[in-house]
């Protein structure tokens, strides 16, 4: 019944006692009032692109469910899930979300995928992840977050993480995060934020990282701690520097360190090689011919300012 102008939901569900789909999305509902199927055949719901909101009745316990869509609505607090065990993938993408009530995913422990970006959600509580025992997927893109989430509270099954398009400053392991932690994530996506550094106890915690995608940052150099740690820890994962305006100041621990970003980084900045301001378009690193002093001598594509 998708794409209607529906107002409210039907008071017949006894006529579908089989009924395993329930598809309302692009409609005029504001209420989930009179939503009330049988709970024990209702495995997916799409209620996307309607009015709904916290105006109004917003509690939902379906136990056999493991599929919600409710993104663009009119949320601004999430509505309250409870007894869903089985609820695999949530949805709450566009809304207007400012903050997760604590123990808000309680009621949702199984969940293996959570997306929430594009609301307005400026943190993320204490405890507010720790319930999501199975989550793999987390995206928070497109917020109002200043900080990066308490990666500790995450599953060990935590796969993905995007939080791109937020106001993050930096990103790191917690203060208390004990010695022995490792973290399972293998793509982090946080471009176009405000982050100035890359975390080394992150990446020396990170050892399933595939992909860390940090474009569009303030990133503009890489500081004495990261350089001697690649130099002796080369990195696995593809680590994206696009529209950073990187600098590199080149001497002997840059060019050691070179071999060790073969294929690695790709960079689209301002580098400073030696005595040389240089502008490259677009280097990566595995285009390289062996690491000396002097990109020139490199064979990539570059163009040359003289001081």
């Amino acid at each position: 019944m998708s794409r209607n102008k529906i107002e409210y939901f039907p008071n017949s569900w006894h006529e579908f006692p089989s009924l395993e789909e329930i598809d309302f999305h692009d409609n005029r509902l504001q209420s989930l009032q009179d939503f009330n199927p049988l709970s024990n055949t209702i495995i997916k719901i799409n209620l996307s692109a309607n009015h709904l909101s916290d105006d109004n009745c917003n509690n939902l316990s379906l136990a056999v469910l493991t599929h919600l869509n409710m993104s663009h609505n009119d949320y601004k607090s999430p509505p309250i899930l409870y007894s869903m065990d089985l609820l695999q993938s949530l949805d709450l993408s566009w809304n207007h979300i400012r903050s997760l009530p604590y123990k808000w995913s309680s009621g949702f422990m199984n969940t293996e995928y959570l997306f929430l970006q594009n609301n307005m959600i400026g943190s993320i509580a204490p405890g507010i992840l720790l319930h999501l025992h199975y989550l793999k997927e987390l995206n928070l893109s497109n917020n109002l977050l200043t900080e990066f989430i308490n990666i500790t509270e995450l599953s060990e099954q935590i796969q993905i993480i995007a939080l791109d398009y937020n106001q993050i400053e930096s990103f790191d392991l917690p203060n208390d995060a004990d010695d022995s932690f490792r973290n399972p994530v293998e793509i982090l996506t946080m471009s176009h934020n405000y982050i100035r550094f890359i975390s080394v106890s992150f990446l020396q915690a990170a050892g399933e990282l595939q992909i860390l995608n940090l474009m569009s940052n303030d990133i503009k150099q890489f500081d004495n701690h990261l350089l001697k740690y690649i130099e002796t820890s080369p990195i696995q994962a593809h680590i994206q520097l696009k529209e950073n305006d990187l600098q590199l100041i080149c001497g002997r621990t840059i060019c050691n360190v070179l071999p060790y970003l073969d294929s690695i980084f790709t960079v689209d900045g301002t580098l400073t090689p030696c005595a040389y301001p240089v502008r490259v378009h677009h280097l990566t690193w595995a285009d390289m011919v062996t690491p000396t002093t002097g990109f020139d001598q490199m064979g990539c594509n570059c163009e040359y300012t003289p001081q």
